[in-house]
């Protein structure tokens, strides 16, 4: 799992991760692979939780920017590419 699906299953109701986690334990599958078959209840999510994700990952984003001192740079990676 990455670090990115962990945000996700992290911020999804509560009753979603538990039939996912039955779904995966009864399949005997790690629950990552539950994106597909719970693809329409994870689309369906409500706002609140949607913004819990986006909160989550803008923060880990902005401190890979900053640890890879990225900071500035987006930039030059449009101008490359798009040469």
């Amino acid at each position: 799992m990455t670090i990115w699906e962990s945000f996700v299953f992290a911020s999804l109701p509560r009753d979603l991760m538990e039939a996912m986690h039955n779904w995966a334990d009864r399949e005997k599958k790690d629950i990552k692979f539950t994106n597909k078959p719970f693809k329409k209840e994870i689309d369906s999510i409500g706002p609140q939780y949607l913004q819990a994700i986006e909160e989550k990952v803008y923060q880990q984003a902005r401190q890979f920017i900053e640890a890879f001192r990225a900071k500035g740079l987006a930039s030059l990676v449009v101008e490359r590419l798009t040469i």
